[in-house]
């Protein structure tokens, strides 16, 4: 992106840079190395006299495999949090880090940075490491006396029913309690007999979760698992397992706009792709035609020579697992577009 002229550049370096996007992705989570995670998200108020609040939002108490990578350039450390056992000794500290948003124009080339005391409030969101059960408390503090304590109490209870296949969605119930503390949920979603796990919600309301099976990996054993965090401490409920066709990409077809009318002659195409964990598609790989013009060429974006008359245009891409996606549109040169036909797979 820039908002200098557009230039031109050759295609071979938009293939070259393509072709390296998959030497910078980030490996795959090791299940084997999984570890207990705290995922705590608090809003810290501004001190109003000498009250200073510290509102606790979610907490979640998962397992997962690696750290959520953490922001280091311009960013702060306006408070942290202490892991205490039962004898008030400090297991371990967590730095919590907030980069600060600033507005900025082309024009102007920057923008100020507000204070966060001057702020009404800022949130953070941290992934934080936990020990083990000797955890006892944890205490949230900017260097000074604790702002926050909370005491590790009681697992909640939770329940987990379904799936239940409604047309393309899979149905869920999760019923999550604890006397004192209003549960967090998550529900994760494992295509592979519970060898890795993925989040597919949070904190559904009613207890009621509507997932799309088609943007799920799938597998032979499928299982839904539950996990509610109370007062620190967590308990899961895993599914039945389930078999679940593997998903594919998903493609789409973006026409002219069908306001305006179209004269014979160059008309853009393009086509976005939903590659859904299933890597990227290459430039040369997704093909278009017309059945009066035949082809007209590969590429996302596409300048199509087209005469009058009514076009019926198709895209082809691979789909992923060994097939190819197939979306067709019309569109009438020397009138309207009719829009959109339909997606078909083969």
């Amino acid at each position: 992106m820039s908002y200098k002229s557009k230039q031109w550049i050759s295609p071979y370096t938009y293939l070259k840079i393509l072709n390296a996007r998959d030497n910078h992705q980030s490996a795959p989570a090791d299940p084997r190395r999984v570890r207990s995670l705290l995922v705590l998200a608090v809003r810290v108020h501004r001190r109003f006299g000498d009250e200073e609040r510290i509102e606790f939002r979610r907490a979640y108490r998962i397992e997962a495999a690696g750290m959520v990578p953490r922001p280091s350039d311009g960013a702060i450390s306006p408070l942290s949090v202490d892991l205490l056992d039962a004898h008030r000794r400090i297991i371990a500290t967590h730095h919590c880090l907030y980069t600060r948003a600033q507005a900025s124009c082309c024009c102007c080339g920057g923008g100020v940075a507000v204070p966060l005391e001057r702020e009404p409030f800022y949130d953070l969101h941290e992934a934080i490491e936990w020990p083990g059960e000797q955890v006892a408390a944890i205490v949230l503090h900017n260097g000074r006396e604790p702002l926050a304590t909370i005491e590790v109490g009681e697992p909640p209870r939770v329940e987990l029913s379904g799936p239940e296949r409604r047309d393309q969605l899979l149905a869920l119930r999760v019923h999550a309690e604890h006397p004192r503390a209003r549960p967090s949920v998550v529900l994760l979603f494992s295509g592979d007999d519970r060898a890795t796990w993925e989040p597919v919600a949070f904190d559904p309301p009613n207890g009621e979760v509507l997932v799309e099976g088609e943007r799920l990996q799938g597998g032979e054993r499928c299982f839904f698992r539950a996990v509610a965090t109370a007062e620190l401490r967590s308990a899961s409920a895993d599914s039945s397992p389930f078999e679940l066709p593997r998903s594919r990409r998903r493609l789409y077809l973006r026409l002219p706009d069908s306001q305006c009318p179209i004269a014979p002659g160059p008309v853009p195409l393009s086509a976005m792709i939903d590659c859904r964990g299933l890597g990227a598609v290459a430039p040369d790989e997704i093909r278009w035609h017309s059945d009066l013009e035949g082809d007209l060429g590969v590429g996302y974006e596409v300048s199509a020579q087209l005469r009058e008359g009514r076009h019926v245009i198709t895209v082809t891409a691979p789909d992923g697992r060994g097939g190819s996606l197939a979306e067709r549109g019309i569109i009438i040169v020397g009138g309207r577009p009719a829009g959109i036909a339909g997606q078909t797979q083969r």
